[in-house]
């Protein structure tokens, strides 16, 4: 952390929860993570995602990860339910699948519709 913060002159003061995390992580390690606010975590995770960084520095990949992993352990929201696939019928739902066979002329005019794009078919 201190080396990329060490890059550009002045970003301690662009970036203060980065700062902040810098000088926790120098004092106390990276347990100071299971210690630091919900809020704060999530302040400090968006200001480094927002870094460009080298996928080769595996360190500050590490120390991201663990970030990440410390906002998911503590955001108590649940995940987000996906949205419903318009086309299936109200009978199915996403947990499920329907198979049904078709004949060959069926296939074949399905297939014809994929190449033209959605809304379109043979004329």
């Amino acid at each position: 952390m201190k080396l990329l913060l060490d890059k550009v002159p002045g970003s301690r003061e662009v970036l203060p929860y980065l700062a902040a995390l810098e000088r926790a992580l120098a004092a106390d390690g990276t347990e100071v993570l299971n210690h630091i606010p919900l809020s704060s975590l999530r302040k400090m995770g968006a200001q480094l995602a927002a870094l460009p960084m080298d996928m080769e520095d595996k360190p500050l990949r590490a120390l991201q990860v663990r970030l990440q992993s410390a906002i998911l352990r503590l955001d108590e929201t649940p995940p987000p339910k996906p949205e419903r696939i318009p086309y299936l019928p109200s009978a199915l739902d996403e947990t499920r699948v329907e198979v049904t066979e078709v004949s060959a002329s069926e296939w074949a005019a399905v297939s014809l519709l994929s190449l033209d794009g959605p809304g379109k078919g043979p004329t």
